[in-house]
């Protein structure tokens, strides 16, 4: 949708309406994703919604404000940016992977070195700027490290809006590293990656501290993913970790 239609990447957002909006109908429509039909077979209900506000208006800004409206959204939901951009995942071998949807299938186990966008200029709403100065808190994760979280901040004012605020940055940590993005990297790593595309350190990691039942553990296991605890971290980290139970029961 994003090369095709040139609009911004709106897998995210879609999400984040879904999670946010106080219709539980609309949440889950938002999440259904066709098994078939020519064109459609693999996309969501919410992102072709979102590809045809983005074609009928030339771009998805002037109507973002009405989406949080029609879904009855908690709060509001804006991107960090309404330009299209390519992710660009640069590898420690010096090769380079475009793409964020190739990503885990290109890198091969190679380890990225850093992400980028192109272009590397655009330019986010004044809202979400003003929204990061206004902030009691900054929260940040859980999501795809690479895919998910670090784009947002390779947008530089956003970067910088939060580096420049005074409210404390939060970390909400994943429960699991994510195979094909984060193999091999324990809670301290997916941390310090983000601090450093950020240049900024969390004040507080939120890590799950509910234990998750030995058939969920195995089943992430056998995809390749691990557990994320502060266990094997250094006491410096350790020293900003909060548990608290971030899933629920059963």
């Amino acid at each position: 949708l994003r090369k095709d239609l040139g609009m911004i990447a709106p897998g995210d957002l879609t999400d984040c309406y879904a999670a946010l909006s106080d219709s539980p109908v609309l949440a889950r429509l938002l999440l259904h994703r066709f098994k078939r039909g020519d064109g459609i077979e693999g996309h969501t209900f919410g992102n072709l919604m979102l590809a045809t506000l983005s074609e009928e208006e030339g771009s998805l800004e002037g109507t973002v404000q009405d989406v949080n409206k029609i879904l009855n959204v908690r709060g509001q939901v804006l991107p960090a940016t309404f330009e299209s951009a390519v992710l660009v995942a640069h590898l420690v071998d010096g090769s380079e992977v475009r793409g964020e949807s190739i990503l885990a299938d290109e890198r091969r186990g190679r380890k990225v070195q850093r992400m980028s966008l192109e272009p590397a200029d655009v330019r986010p709403p004044q809202e979400v700027i003003q929204a990061i100065r206004d902030a009691d808190a900054l929260i940040i994760g859980p999501g795809s490290l690479f895919t998910s979280l670090i784009p947002a901040i390779l947008v530089a004012e956003v970067a910088q809006a939060i580096r420049e605020s005074s409210a404390p940055l939060i970390y909400i940590a994943n429960l699991f590293s994510e195979a094909g993005e984060t193999d091999g990297l324990n809670l301290e790593e997916h941390h310090d990656v983000l601090a450093t595309h950020l240049g900024r350190q969390a004040d507080l990691v939120l890590v799950n501290g509910r234990s998750i039942d030995a058939r969920t553990i195995a089943r992430y296991r056998s995809d390749g993913c691990q557990l994320l605890t502060d266990e094997d971290c250094s006491y410096p980290f350790r020293l900003k970790v909060r548990h608290a139970p971030l899933v629920r029961p059963g």
